[in-house]
C-alpha cells in the first residue's frame, strides 16, 4: 500500500502500526525505516557487516535522523586487547574505539554510500537481550550519538 507523504512537520499513526511524518515511515514490525524518495536500509544487513569483525562482537545499527547511520558496538575486547599489546599500545577503551574506526571503514567499504555508518560508539558491557537472546533495541530509541561521543 502507498502512501503519500503528509505535508508539514505533523506526524500520525495509521492502520497498520506505521507512525508517519512528512520524511519518514518506520514499520516496527518489518524493523526498518521507509524514506519517501530514498531507499529503505535494513539495520540487520549493517549489522552483519559490522560483526564479521573478529573484534566486533556485537553491534546495534540506528539512523536518530532518518539520514545518518549511527552504530553502538560491544567490542571483543579479548582479541582488541591482544591486537593492541601486539602493536605496543595500552588496552583502554579509547585504543580499542581507534582500533574499531578502522574496522568500521572496512565495512563500510563494502555498503553503499546510503548505508555507511557516519558515527559510532563502544559500549562497555553487553547488550540487554530478550530470552531468545535478541538486543532490546527499544531500549536505545532516544539515543543520539554526536561525533565527540565515542565510550557509552
Amino acid at each position: 500500500m502507498k502512501h503519500s507523504p503528509p505535508t508539514g512537520g505533523s506526524s500520525r499513526a495509521t492502520s497498520d502500526t506505521a507512525t508517519r511524518t512528512g520524511t519518514s515511515t518506520y514499520r516496527p514490525e518489518e524493523g526498518r525505516h521507509r524514506n519517501p524518495g530514498r531507499k529503505n536500509v535494513h539495520p540487520e544487513e549493517i549489522e552483519e557487516k559490522l560483526t564479521k569483525s573478529p573484534l566486533i562482537e556485537e553491534a546495534l545499527v540506528f539512523s536518530p535522523d532518518d539520514s545518518d547511520i549511527h552504530a553502538v558496538i560491544y567490542p571483543a575486547f579479548e582479541e582488541a586487547g591482544r591486537r593492541l599489546a601486539s602493536k605496543g599500545l595500552a588496552g583502554t577503551h579509547e585504543n580499542v574505539w581507534e582500533l574499531l574506526r578502522d574496522e568500521v571503514r572496512l565495512a563500510n567499504a563494502g555498503l553503499e554510500p546510503y548505508k555507511r555508518v557516519r558515527h559510532f560508539a563502544i559500549r562497555t558491557e553487553e547488550f540487554p537481550k530478550t530470552t531468545t537472546r535478541k538486543i532490546r533495541r527499544y531500549l536505545f530509541k532516544d539515543l543520539r550519538l554526536t561525533p565527540e561521543t565515542r565510550i557509552l
